[in-house]
């Protein structure tokens, strides 16, 4: 019912009074301009015209024929004086160039359009429609966010579109939870998944919905659980978040393909040699016992000069040290002040990849600033004189 008046009340046809508010009368101009051209113009009644032409100005253009609410000290200028206003309003309404209405005492809805059809009313009605389906999508996408499971900082660079957003920020409240209890008194280990306790009722659930894991099932969805265990335990020794050791994609290709070499694992995409060597032994060892084979040896793990066809982009790097977490942490606040700048979503500007190569390589020259993976020439023609002024220790201003 209150949708239903409001967009009657849009197009003219009833109002909503008020108690206690002063009245306001509401003047609907019907006749064309045209015909007020004709007729008064060709009396020589230049009152009437001239009033016309006020109540077009007042009741903004067009819409006037919609109907406006016009305040008496506004018409009242208009036509030289209240009492002037009023009879003009009357012998205007008589003649059918207008249809107005005072306000009556007290509250309630008041009728102001008793000839149009409802038929006869220009309503958009796609364009509600379409106005409405991206409400309910907006409140669904709400809802979603209230009720996520996973990782909450992805959740919402995906809804805004950013193609790098993490699946793991390791610092949601999700994420945390998710963690292994690395801060507590349990003691992490890197034993295969039957040895660990039973999960809980909310982390089955994370599994069970993740997107990653769509289409596995039997061995190769413990398998992806196993891996997702030892990779919570190993980015919790070493202090990172989760994706900055192995992707949850590069997970479900390891529970999918099995790999049991170190030259196997480099043909996962995710993984390069920095990372294996890093990071590879306990899930190598994992795979390898899912398979019934034995543990590898930490002697049987390529040294850093193991290559593969990879773009460096691909490659988890090794931790960032204090000067580019502090580096990182000054590059994401120039994003975000020049992301308000521009009334843009921060990760427009750039994802939160980008900056993290950026902390990494540190580029001190246009060229090398065009080199890093996100960015192309025309970011480069807008953001790489500010950026470039923090990379180099200048200042961001």
């Amino acid at each position: 019912l209150g949708s239903a008046l409001r967009l009657l009340a849009d197009h003219g046809v009833v109002r909503q009074l008020s108690a206690g508010a002063p009245p306001v009368p509401h003047v609907r101009l019907t006749a064309t301009p045209e015909r007020i051209r004709r007729d008064l113009d060709a009396q020589e009644r230049g009152a009437e015209l001239h009033f016309l032409r006020s109540l077009w100005r007042l009741g903004g253009g067009e819409r006037v024929y919609r109907g406006a609410e016009l305040s008496w000290r506004e018409l009242a200028h208009a036509a030289g004086g209240r009492a002037d206003a009023q009879q003009l309003l009357d012998s205007l309404q008589r003649e059918g160039f207008l249809a107005w209405q005072d306000a009556s005492a007290g509250e309630g809805i008041q009728v102001l359009n008793h000839k149009t059809p409802f038929n006869r009313l220009p309503i958009e009605w796609r364009a509600i429609d379409a106005r409405k389906h991206g409400d309910e999508n907006k409140l669904q996408r709400m809802q979603g966010y209230a009720y996520q499971e996973r990782c909450r900082r992805g959740y919402l660079l995906r809804y805004f579109g950013d193609p790098a957003a993490m699946d793991e920020c390791g610092a949601c409240d999700n994420c945390l939870q998710a963690a292994p209890e690395s801060t507590g008194s349990r003691k992490l280990s890197l034993a295969p998944a039957g040895a660990d306790p039973p999960k809980s009722g909310r982390a089955e659930r994370r599994v069970s919905q993740d997107p990653v894991n769509r289409g596995l099932a039997g061995p190769a969805l413990a398998l992806y659980e196993q891996l997702r265990r030892i990779r919570a335990e190993v980015a919790a020794r070493a202090g990172l978040p989760a994706y900055f050791v192995l992707t949850d994609a590069a997970l479900r290709e390891l529970a999918e393909r099995s790999p049991l070499t170190p030259e196997e694992m480099l043909d996962v995409r995710g993984i390069g040699a920095k990372t294996l060597e890093k990071y590879g032994l306990p899930f190598l060892n994992a795979l390898r016992e899912h398979a019934g084979e034995s543990p590898a040896v930490e002697a049987s793990m390529p040294a850093h000069s193991t290559t593969r066809t990879a773009s460096p982009s691909t490659e988890t790097r090794r931790p960032p040290s204090e000067a580019e977490s502090a580096l990182y942490a000054e590059l994401r606040s120039l994003r975000g002040e020049i992301a308000r700048g521009e009334s843009v979503p921060a990760y427009c500007v750039f994802p939160d990849k980008t900056l993290i190569e950026l902390a990494r390589l540190r580029p001190r020259s246009e060229a090398a600033f065009l080199d890093v993976p996100g960015v192309g020439p025309t970011k480069l023609e807008k953001y790489s004189e500010r950026f470039l002024r923090v990379l180099r220790g200048d200042g961001a201003t």
